[in-house]
């Protein structure tokens, strides 16, 4: 039998992960870059589009504008006490566990990430359907390769961050490693595909300093990383008759970046399906480059698939201008800060740009203050004291994105 690179069997679909050593390109470091800022962005920047665009999901933008007029701040969730404003979704949750198993694994390894999705699709917040049949199969006991839906759905590329912040530098690795983290709950090539492209433009804005900004640069290094990866024409939601690839959607939407951003967005909708979030994403990226709160609050007043649409946009936008450009008051609002930032710090450290992280010193218990115990890797102190408390759940404890979800569990 034939295995591919992170040993699943070879196939005839997405499971077929995209070969190595296809493009041969390399981004270059920027000596005029602040990593371990442009990290901490790419993190924070996830959640803050996603905690921004949470209470407003599912709405069009004309009844975002009449019940709210322009969302500029947090806001509790439901227009209830279901809060606190600031608190994140699945697609932050989901990012996390990328982002953790590569720091605990040393890069990808898709049984342990199956693991954590596992664990956490029991008490994840705000789950996609897709994203919660696959967890369920994962517990179930389907391997990680035989788990994912086929579905075209954004659950996958609204996990991509971490991606392209561990293969910053490598473009193969950065494809093998998207489409991998993709199948597992994602077996659509499209889903996939849109995985790359979201990954990628994490990794190449992390090396493009402020100010020196280039969409044409962007977009051929993304119709680079798109060859020979599976992009099948799928029907549009505004006319089934019509059929469009993601990556000639990509490219209307950088055709259209100089116009009024309300006409893009009516050509992609915002919507879950990849066609049209990942668009709208970049759509709203490509409308304020150098105004990453402008990014983030045109991505989230876009209405319908908001909260993805932000998270996807802010990992954008926070790359880009790192911790430093988004503004404080989101920072201070956004729920597992330190958590958020420590991770960042950690991936940093792991692709050798960017310094260890220092010890946090009198963590609070909901700071991320990784420790190792009898062998294992504990995210905070509240994880190794819930494990305790319910030892049976201990392997699921460890694994949970955020010291609020091992508490969820326990309880």
């Amino acid at each position: 039998m034939t295995m591919g690179r992170h040993g699943q069997p070879a196939g005839t679909d997405a499971r077929t992960l995209i070969p190595t050593d296809i493009t041969g390109s390399m981004l270059t470091p920027n000596p005029l870059v602040d990593y371990r800022d442009r990290y901490r962005g790419a993190m924070l920047g996830t959640a803050i589009g996603d905690a921004l665009g949470r209470p407003v999901e599912s709405r069009s933008p004309e009844r975002i504008r009449a019940r709210y007029g322009l969302v500029t701040d947090f806001i509790p969730w439901l227009e209830s006490d279901d809060g606190p404003a600031g608190k994140f979704t699945d697609d932050t949750e989901m990012s996390l566990c990328v982002a953790q198993s590569i720091i605990e694994r040393g890069g990808i390894d898709p049984e342990d990430l199956a693991d954590r999705f596992r664990a956490w699709g029991r008490i994840g917040r705000g789950m996609g359907s897709a994203t919660r049949d696959a967890c369920r199969r994962l517990e179930f006991g389907y391997s990680w390769y035989e788990a994912g839906s086929a579905s075209a759905g954004n659950g996958a590329a609204m996990r991509a961050a971490p991606i392209g912040l561990y293969d910053s530098v490598d473009v193969d690795a950065l494809r093998t490693d998207a489409a991998t983290t993709a199948v597992i709950t994602h077996s659509d090539p499209t889903a996939a595909a849109s995985t790359i492209i979201a990954a990628y433009t994490v990794a190449h804005l992390l090396h493009t300093p402020v100010g020196q900004f280039d969409a044409d640069e962007l977009l051929i290094g993304i119709e680079a990383i798109m060859v020979d990866v599976e992009d099948p024409a799928l029907p549009e939601r505004r006319d089934r008759r019509s059929v469009v690839t993601l990556l000639q959607r990509v490219r209307d939407v950088f055709a259209m970046r100089d116009r009024c951003l309300e006409e893009i967005f009516a050509l992609t909708y915002n919507g879950a399906f990849v066609l049209e979030s990942l668009p709208a994403a970049l759509a709203a990226f490509l409308s304020s480059p150098e105004d990453p709160e402008q990014v983030i609050i045109s991505a989230v007043n876009g209405g319908y698939d908001a909260d993805t649409i932000g998270a996807i946009a802010g990992a954008f936008a926070g790359a880009h201008h790192g911790e430093s450009g988004l503004p404080g008051r989101w920072i201070d609002g956004i729920e597992f800060r330190t958590g958020l930032e420590g991770v960042a710090d950690e991936l940093v450290s792991l692709t050798g740009l960017g310094p260890m992280p220092a010890p946090i010193q009198n963590p609070a218990p909901d700071e991320y203050d990784p420790f190792v115990a009898d062998g294992r890797r504990w995210i905070t102190l509240v994880h190794s004291d819930s494990a305790a408390l319910q030892p049976d759940e201990a392997h699921d404890i460890r694994l949970m994105p955020h010291p609020t979800a091992a508490r969820e569990l326990v309880r």
